[in-house]
């Protein structure tokens, strides 16, 4: 039996995102009818300029993918009623690993692929390790409070990675302050 070659990678080319829209006709349209057939037979996510796809190419063609998002509103939400419910509040399950690897290696720079490699046990290429990490310590960063302006916890070494600063001294406008027991 000969060895089917996947690929799997984050959607970047248009050919990609014409069949990503293509299986979102044919899965919400024709398979689960969610909604209204158009001449196009194309179905563009009403978030696609926030999503990120994952896919699976067998050569040119997509056999499968994943969309991601970090921000609401949701899809689901139009569909659950209290979406809230079933969510951790005010977290993210892919920031607290991320933050939680940094912490692990606080000091010293860590790569985007490491990064993403431990907390997802796949490896990224360097192109879309960057861009997904970027994102997610963005929404930490923001989170944290932690303005570039100000004296960030994690740090962009430009070129390497990030880093999770250890500090010898406690600031005093430190939004953490209240989480941490004396």
């Amino acid at each position: 039996m000969p060895k089917t070659s996947l690929t799997f990678k984050i959607a970047t080319e248009p050919w990609e995102f014409e069949q990503i829209h293509t299986l979102n006709y044919r899965t919400f349209v024709e398979e689960i009818p969610q909604h209204q057939p158009n001449p196009d037979q194309a179905l563009v996510d009403p978030f696609h300029a926030e999503n990120t796809y994952v896919i699976c190419l067998h050569g040119r063609r997509l056999l499968g993918m994943v969309s991601v998002r970090d921000r609401r509103p949701f899809s689901l939400d139009k569909k659950l009623e209290n979406l809230d419910d079933y969510l951790p509040p005010h977290r993210s399950v892919c920031e607290f690993r991320l933050l939680a690897v940094l912490a692990q290696q606080a000091g010293r720079v860590v790569d985007p692929r490491a990064l993403l490699s431990a907390v997802h046990q796949h490896d990224y290429g360097e192109k879309d390790a960057q861009n997904l990490v970027k994102v997610h310590i963005a929404n930490l960063r923001r989170k944290l409070s932690d303005s570039r302006s100000h004296n960030p916890y994690i740090l962009c070494v430009r070129g390497f990675g990030y880093m999770l600063e250890r500090r010898g001294r406690v600031r005093q406008d430190d939004p953490l302050n209240a989480l941490i027991e004396e």
